[in-house]
Protein backbone atom coordinates (compact mmCIF):
# COMPACT_ATOMS: atom_id res chain seq x y z
CA UNK A 1 0.00 0.00 0.00
CA UNK A 2 2.61 2.51 1.13
CA UNK A 3 4.22 2.04 -2.17
CA UNK A 4 1.15 2.43 -4.17
CA UNK A 5 0.97 5.85 -2.83
CA UNK A 6 4.46 6.50 -3.37
CA UNK A 7 4.05 5.65 -6.87
CA UNK A 8 1.14 8.15 -6.52
CA UNK A 9 2.74 11.13 -5.63
CA UNK A 10 5.66 10.26 -8.18
CA UNK A 11 3.54 10.18 -10.62
CA UNK A 12 1.52 13.89 -10.03
CA UNK A 13 4.71 15.36 -8.99
CA UNK A 14 6.77 14.41 -12.37
CA UNK A 15 3.40 14.65 -14.21
CA UNK A 16 2.65 17.03 -17.48
CA UNK A 17 -0.61 18.14 -18.91
CA UNK A 18 -1.08 17.06 -22.17
CA UNK A 19 -0.79 19.58 -25.61
CA UNK A 20 -3.08 18.15 -27.04
CA UNK A 21 -5.30 18.56 -24.22
CA UNK A 22 -4.46 22.59 -24.67
CA UNK A 23 -5.23 22.74 -27.75
CA UNK A 24 -8.34 20.63 -28.41
CA UNK A 25 -11.06 22.76 -29.04
CA UNK A 26 -13.78 19.36 -29.61
CA UNK A 27 -15.12 17.72 -26.38
CA UNK A 28 -11.95 15.62 -24.82
CA UNK A 29 -11.94 12.33 -22.56
CA UNK A 30 -12.41 12.94 -18.46
CA UNK A 31 -12.21 11.07 -15.76
CA UNK A 32 -14.94 8.85 -16.19
CA UNK A 33 -14.50 8.07 -19.98
CA UNK A 34 -17.23 10.41 -20.86
CA UNK A 35 -16.57 12.93 -22.76
CA UNK A 36 -16.39 16.62 -21.24
CA UNK A 37 -15.52 20.28 -22.26
CA UNK A 38 -12.56 20.89 -23.65
CA UNK A 39 -10.15 23.40 -21.92
CA UNK A 40 -10.23 26.08 -23.93
CA UNK A 41 -14.13 26.12 -23.72
CA UNK A 42 -14.22 25.60 -20.17
CA UNK A 43 -11.89 29.06 -19.94
CA UNK A 44 -14.02 31.29 -21.53
CA UNK A 45 -17.22 30.15 -19.81
CA UNK A 46 -16.05 30.57 -16.00
CA UNK A 47 -14.19 33.83 -16.75
CA UNK A 48 -16.90 35.36 -19.47
CA UNK A 49 -14.14 36.46 -21.25
CA UNK A 50 -13.43 34.87 -25.32
CA UNK A 51 -9.83 35.42 -24.77
CA UNK A 52 -9.03 35.46 -21.23
CA UNK A 53 -5.48 35.55 -19.93
CA UNK A 54 -4.36 33.02 -17.45
CA UNK A 55 -4.87 35.31 -14.23
CA UNK A 56 -8.17 36.27 -15.11
CA UNK A 57 -8.64 32.33 -14.98
CA UNK A 58 -7.26 32.50 -11.56
CA UNK A 59 -10.11 32.78 -9.51
CA UNK A 60 -12.70 30.59 -10.86
CA UNK A 61 -10.28 27.64 -11.37
CA UNK A 62 -8.93 27.86 -7.90
CA UNK A 63 -10.16 30.76 -5.37
CA UNK A 64 -13.94 30.35 -5.92
CA UNK A 65 -14.73 27.36 -4.02
CA UNK A 66 -18.13 26.75 -6.20
CA UNK A 67 -16.21 26.17 -9.24
CA UNK A 68 -12.53 25.63 -8.09
CA UNK A 69 -10.71 22.82 -9.91
CA UNK A 70 -10.25 19.72 -7.70
CA UNK A 71 -11.25 20.74 -4.63
CA UNK A 72 -13.38 17.71 -4.07
CA UNK A 73 -10.30 15.14 -4.96
CA UNK A 74 -7.59 13.81 -2.28
CA UNK A 75 -4.11 15.58 -3.29
CA UNK A 76 -1.92 12.41 -4.30
CA UNK A 77 1.09 14.00 -2.92
CA UNK A 78 0.17 15.17 0.60
CA UNK A 79 -3.12 12.76 0.96
CA UNK A 80 -5.52 16.04 1.87
CA UNK A 81 -8.43 17.66 0.19
CA UNK A 82 -7.63 20.17 -2.97
CA UNK A 83 -5.37 18.30 -5.50
CA UNK A 84 -3.72 20.45 -8.45
CA UNK A 85 -5.35 20.83 -11.95
CA UNK A 86 -3.54 18.25 -13.45
CA UNK A 87 -4.54 15.32 -10.92
CA UNK A 88 -8.08 15.91 -12.34
CA UNK A 89 -8.13 15.04 -15.83
CA UNK A 90 -7.86 11.85 -17.64
CA UNK A 91 -4.78 9.96 -17.92
CA UNK A 92 -4.39 10.39 -21.44
CA UNK A 93 -3.93 14.18 -20.75
CA UNK A 94 -1.41 13.64 -18.02
CA UNK A 95 2.12 11.93 -18.99
CA UNK A 96 5.87 12.31 -17.25
CA UNK A 97 6.59 15.88 -18.58
CA UNK A 98 8.43 15.72 -21.48
CA UNK A 99 8.89 19.70 -21.66
CA UNK A 100 9.50 22.36 -18.95
CA UNK A 101 6.90 25.41 -20.34
CA UNK A 102 8.72 28.85 -19.50
CA UNK A 103 5.77 31.46 -19.76
CA UNK A 104 4.09 34.14 -17.95
CA UNK A 105 0.19 34.17 -16.41
CA UNK A 106 -0.57 37.23 -18.10
CA UNK A 107 -0.55 35.59 -21.58
CA UNK A 108 -3.90 35.25 -23.26
CA UNK A 109 -5.75 31.88 -24.00
CA UNK A 110 -5.11 32.60 -27.70
CA UNK A 111 -1.01 33.54 -27.33
CA UNK A 112 -0.62 30.36 -26.19
CA UNK A 113 -2.36 28.08 -28.13
CA UNK A 114 -0.98 29.97 -31.28
CA UNK A 115 2.77 30.20 -30.15
CA UNK A 116 2.53 26.48 -28.79
CA UNK A 117 1.31 25.45 -32.32
CA UNK A 118 3.72 27.07 -34.33
CA UNK A 119 6.19 25.28 -31.90
CA UNK A 120 4.69 21.86 -33.06
CA UNK A 121 4.69 23.02 -36.74
CA UNK A 122 8.30 23.85 -36.49
CA UNK A 123 9.06 20.39 -35.28
CA UNK A 124 7.95 18.95 -38.95
CA UNK A 125 6.99 15.20 -37.79
CA UNK A 126 9.42 14.94 -35.37
CA UNK A 127 6.96 16.06 -32.36
CA UNK A 128 3.16 15.24 -32.21
CA UNK A 129 0.71 17.30 -29.89
CA UNK A 130 -0.41 13.65 -28.28
CA UNK A 131 3.17 13.30 -27.18
CA UNK A 132 3.86 16.16 -25.57
CA UNK A 133 3.32 16.83 -21.90
CA UNK A 134 4.05 20.25 -20.39
CA UNK A 135 5.37 20.66 -17.02
CA UNK A 136 3.25 24.28 -16.05
CA UNK A 137 3.13 25.87 -13.04
CA UNK A 138 -0.80 27.14 -13.69
CA UNK A 139 -1.57 23.08 -14.23
CA UNK A 140 1.24 21.25 -12.49
CA UNK A 141 1.75 22.37 -9.01
CA UNK A 142 -0.80 22.61 -6.40
CA UNK A 143 -2.69 26.10 -6.37
CA UNK A 144 -4.74 25.02 -3.55
CA UNK A 145 -1.60 25.02 -1.29
CA UNK A 146 -0.40 27.88 -3.08
CA UNK A 147 -2.91 30.28 -3.54
CA UNK A 148 -5.60 29.11 -1.30
CA UNK A 149 -4.17 27.66 1.67
CA UNK A 150 -1.00 29.59 1.16
CA UNK A 151 0.59 27.27 2.46
CA UNK A 152 3.53 27.04 0.40
CA UNK A 153 5.20 29.40 -1.97
CA UNK A 154 6.23 29.53 -5.92
CA UNK A 155 9.70 30.23 -4.69
CA UNK A 156 9.68 27.82 -1.77
CA UNK A 157 13.24 25.14 -1.71
CA UNK A 158 13.67 27.42 -5.02
CA UNK A 159 17.04 26.32 -6.49
CA UNK A 160 16.64 22.78 -5.27
CA UNK A 161 13.37 21.48 -6.26
CA UNK A 162 13.27 24.04 -9.64
CA UNK A 163 16.87 22.56 -10.58
CA UNK A 164 15.98 19.21 -10.14
CA UNK A 165 12.88 19.39 -12.14
CA UNK A 166 15.28 21.27 -15.13
CA UNK A 167 17.16 18.05 -14.58
CA UNK A 168 15.03 15.48 -14.96
CA UNK A 169 12.41 17.16 -18.07
CA UNK A 170 15.60 17.87 -19.75
CA UNK A 171 13.88 20.26 -22.14
CA UNK A 172 12.54 23.68 -22.31
CA UNK A 173 9.90 25.56 -24.16
CA UNK A 174 9.91 29.45 -23.69
CA UNK A 175 7.33 31.25 -24.63
CA UNK A 176 7.10 34.65 -25.77
CA UNK A 177 4.20 36.77 -26.10
CA UNK A 178 5.91 38.95 -28.98
CA UNK A 179 9.46 40.32 -30.02
CA UNK A 180 8.61 43.97 -29.18
CA UNK A 181 8.58 44.75 -25.09
CA UNK A 182 7.66 41.04 -24.67
CA UNK A 183 6.38 40.64 -21.49
CA UNK A 184 8.91 37.32 -21.27
CA UNK A 185 11.68 39.37 -20.42
CA UNK A 186 10.14 41.56 -18.04
CA UNK A 187 9.32 38.62 -15.70
CA UNK A 188 11.76 37.44 -12.82
CA UNK A 189 10.72 33.63 -12.96
CA UNK A 190 11.00 33.73 -16.84
CA UNK A 191 14.71 35.21 -16.68
CA UNK A 192 15.86 33.17 -13.78
CA UNK A 193 14.31 30.08 -15.51
CA UNK A 194 16.66 30.98 -18.55
CA UNK A 195 19.56 31.41 -16.76
CA UNK A 196 19.23 28.11 -14.93
CA UNK A 197 18.53 26.50 -17.69
CA UNK A 198 21.76 27.83 -19.39
CA UNK A 199 23.77 26.99 -16.27
CA UNK A 200 22.78 23.47 -16.56
CA UNK A 201 23.03 23.07 -20.10
CA UNK A 202 19.61 22.10 -20.85
CA UNK A 203 18.27 22.34 -24.29
CA UNK A 204 15.70 25.40 -24.58
CA UNK A 205 13.80 26.45 -27.77
CA UNK A 206 11.93 29.34 -27.86
CA UNK A 207 8.33 29.67 -29.69
CA UNK A 208 6.33 32.95 -30.75
CA UNK A 209 2.90 32.89 -32.09
CA UNK A 210 2.60 33.06 -35.87
CA UNK A 211 2.16 36.60 -36.65
CA UNK A 212 4.30 38.41 -34.34
CA UNK A 213 7.53 35.84 -35.27
CA UNK A 214 6.56 36.94 -39.46
CA UNK A 215 6.53 40.72 -38.17
CA UNK A 216 9.66 40.01 -36.93
CA UNK A 217 10.85 38.13 -39.97
CA UNK A 218 9.86 40.99 -41.76
CA UNK A 219 11.79 43.19 -40.10
CA UNK A 220 14.95 41.24 -40.02
CA UNK A 221 14.76 41.07 -43.67
CA UNK A 222 15.16 45.04 -44.01
CA UNK A 223 19.01 44.11 -43.53
CA UNK A 224 21.28 45.15 -41.22
CA UNK A 225 19.65 48.02 -39.08
CA UNK A 226 16.21 45.58 -39.11
CA UNK A 227 18.27 42.87 -37.34
CA UNK A 228 19.95 45.27 -35.13
CA UNK A 229 16.41 46.64 -34.03
CA UNK A 230 15.23 43.41 -33.40
CA UNK A 231 18.41 42.03 -31.37
CA UNK A 232 18.15 44.76 -29.46
CA UNK A 233 14.42 45.02 -28.78
CA UNK A 234 14.05 41.48 -28.24
CA UNK A 235 17.13 41.08 -25.84
CA UNK A 236 16.48 43.49 -23.27
CA UNK A 237 16.87 41.71 -19.88
CA UNK A 238 17.16 43.65 -16.73
CA UNK A 239 16.67 40.99 -13.82
CA UNK A 240 17.35 43.73 -11.17
CA UNK A 241 14.23 45.62 -12.76
CA UNK A 242 11.78 42.18 -13.24
CA UNK A 243 9.05 41.65 -11.48
CA UNK A 244 6.89 38.90 -9.86
CA UNK A 245 3.32 38.30 -9.13
CA UNK A 246 3.99 38.14 -5.31
CA UNK A 247 6.42 40.24 -3.49
CA UNK A 248 7.80 37.20 -1.61
CA UNK A 249 9.07 35.33 -4.50
CA UNK A 250 10.33 38.17 -6.26
CA UNK A 251 13.19 38.90 -3.25
CA UNK A 252 13.77 35.24 -3.14
CA UNK A 253 14.60 35.05 -6.60
CA UNK A 254 16.72 38.40 -6.49
CA UNK A 255 18.14 37.44 -3.23
CA UNK A 256 19.72 34.01 -4.83
CA UNK A 257 20.69 35.72 -7.95
CA UNK A 258 22.16 38.38 -5.97
CA UNK A 259 24.28 36.02 -3.49
CA UNK A 260 25.47 34.02 -6.42
CA UNK A 261 26.37 35.52 -10.19
CA UNK A 262 24.55 38.67 -9.62
CA UNK A 263 22.66 40.48 -12.20
CA UNK A 264 25.07 41.39 -14.87
CA UNK A 265 25.70 37.60 -15.16
CA UNK A 266 22.50 36.68 -15.49
CA UNK A 267 20.96 39.53 -18.02
CA UNK A 268 24.32 38.14 -20.07
CA UNK A 269 23.36 34.78 -20.11
CA UNK A 270 19.91 35.25 -21.27
CA UNK A 271 20.49 37.43 -23.65
CA UNK A 272 23.05 35.69 -25.76
CA UNK A 273 20.53 32.68 -25.34
CA UNK A 274 17.65 34.87 -27.06
CA UNK A 275 19.89 36.48 -29.54
CA UNK A 276 21.12 32.47 -30.65
CA UNK A 277 18.12 31.41 -30.93
CA UNK A 278 16.83 34.40 -33.41
CA UNK A 279 19.53 33.30 -35.00
CA UNK A 280 18.55 29.61 -35.69
CA UNK A 281 15.13 30.30 -36.22
CA UNK A 282 15.53 33.06 -38.76
CA UNK A 283 18.42 29.85 -40.14
CA UNK A 284 15.90 27.33 -40.02
CA UNK A 285 12.89 29.49 -40.99
CA UNK A 286 14.14 31.79 -44.61
CA UNK A 287 17.56 30.67 -44.67
CA UNK A 288 19.93 33.99 -45.65
CA UNK A 289 23.42 35.57 -46.27
CA UNK A 290 26.39 34.50 -44.33
CA UNK A 291 26.35 38.69 -43.83
CA UNK A 292 22.93 38.43 -41.64
CA UNK A 293 24.05 35.60 -39.83
CA UNK A 294 27.54 37.16 -38.66
CA UNK A 295 25.31 40.04 -38.24
CA UNK A 296 23.04 38.18 -35.46
CA UNK A 297 25.97 36.52 -33.69
CA UNK A 298 27.78 39.35 -33.02
CA UNK A 299 27.86 40.69 -29.29
CA UNK A 300 25.68 42.93 -27.76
Amino acid sequence: MREVMKRKQQESENAGIGLEYLMAEAPVECLNGQTATPFAETARTMTGKQDPTFIEMKDPFFMDTNTAVGGGLLCPRDLQPGCAFIDSVARRYRKKATHFMSWVWGYKLSVLQQALKRFVNANDESLREEDMFLFVCFFCNNQWRILVQQSSAGADNLESVFESRLKQIGKVVAVMDRWENPIYTQRIWTIYEQYVATKLGIEVQFTLPQVPAEEMFRRIEDGRKGIQYVVQTISKVDAESARASYPDDERKVKDMIRGSVGFPTVNEKVQKRIVQWLSDEFKGSIGRSEEHTSELQSPI
